[in-house]
């Protein structure tokens, strides 16, 4: 694959920003339009939908039709990578050293397997990667609020 320099995983937690107004959804919001401007390709391991469509239905502002539909546009929109065994094997060490969920490790492992940075808006994420980091992770994950 030819990895283009603006290449970005975005995280389920700057995708929901999209649809739902909270902190930084402003930014959130400034992505998606460089985006579709064609300014940076974004891509999301296929856990990515399913994250979704979850949130959405815990922020209790969505049918489940509506949720459906923007599921079904997100796939669309974003290029969305299979999540492979290396980058589940890869999430799994980084779970034991940092303690935190392997669904948000599936991110930070695909951004490392595309040589790119994971954008997220999840402060509690990047506190445990600071509080841990190495120089495996350095730089492969930025603050939605900082982009």
């Amino acid at each position: 694959m030819n990895i283009p320099a603006d290449l970005y995983v975005i995280d389920t937690s700057v995708v929901v920003k999209w649809f739902v107004q909270e902190a930084d959804s402003d930014q959130a919001e400034k992505l998606r339009k460089q985006y579709q401007a064609g300014a940076m390709v974004l891509v999301a391991p296929d856990l990515m939908p399913v994250e979704l469509a979850n949130a959405l239905y815990f922020s209790r502002q969505f049918t489940a039709d509506e949720v459906s539909r923007i599921v079904k546009q997100v796939k669309v929109d974003l290029l969305i990578e299979t999540t492979t065994p290396g980058l589940i094997e890869a999430a799994i060490r980084w779970m034991f050293r940092f303690h935190t969920a392997i669904y948000d490790l599936i991110f930070l492992a695909l951004a490392q397997e595309l040589q790119a940075k994971s954008i997220t808006a999840d402060a509690q994420f990047l506190k445990r990667l600071a509080d841990g980091q190495t120089p495996d992770v350095t730089g492969l994950v930025q603050s939605l609020n900082t982009f």
